[in-house]
């Protein structure tokens, strides 16, 4: 599934904005870097969307599996430098991608999420655990809000899982 999906990233760059090239970063995370000099936002935002929407639509067959295997991404971006003249080192740019990333996996499947102040300040928790449906082992980070769901999804195959109660499954919450 991964090449698969390396491979529509390959053929959509081209449509998304501007000159963009996409690269696997580590494990199942890849980065779409480019020049938006001249490039709407909102074209941005469009694009990044109906890139979604075309990844969710691979189907690969498994192992003679009636089921095929589907996928879908989450979406972090921001601008660098940011807008207002701030200037921040490369060190911070990944951060606040890492930080919009994160911020689009919590609010669920296909989400596109631009880095602001506000993504940089939600609370969460990093846990470790193993899926009894897809046999993977995951790491999540889970929003340590009060009114968090009960429950949360495995990244791998989105099956439901009990949200662990404090002190179980990693370290201390961590400010993001």
């Amino acid at each position: 599934m991964l090449i698969k999906v390396a491979e529509h990233l390959t053929r959509m760059t081209d449509y998304i904005c501007g000159k963009i090239t996409a690269f696997r970063a580590h494990g199942d995370e890849f980065y779409l870097v480019g020049s938006l000099l001249s490039v709407d936002q909102e074209d941005v935002i469009r694009g990044l969307d109906h890139l979604c929407a075309t990844i969710e639509r691979i189907q690969l067959e498994v192992d003679q599996n009636p089921e095929r295997m589907r996928t879908t991404v989450s979406i972090g971006w921001t601008v660098y430098p940011p807008e207002g003249g701030h200037t921040h080192t490369h060190r911070d740019l990944r951060f606040h991608l890492e930080a919009a990333v994160n911020a689009a996996k919590r609010l669920g499947r296909n989400r596109v999420v631009r880095y602001t102040d506000d993504v940089n300040k939600t609370r969460t928790r990093s846990i470790r655990d193993d899926c009894p449906r897809c046999l993977t082992s995951f790491t999540a980070d889970i929003p340590q809000d009060a009114e968090a769901h009960p429950h949360f999804f495995c990244p791998n195959c989105g099956a439901e899982k009990p949200r662990p109660s404090e002190g179980v499954g990693a370290p201390e919450a961590t400010e993001i």
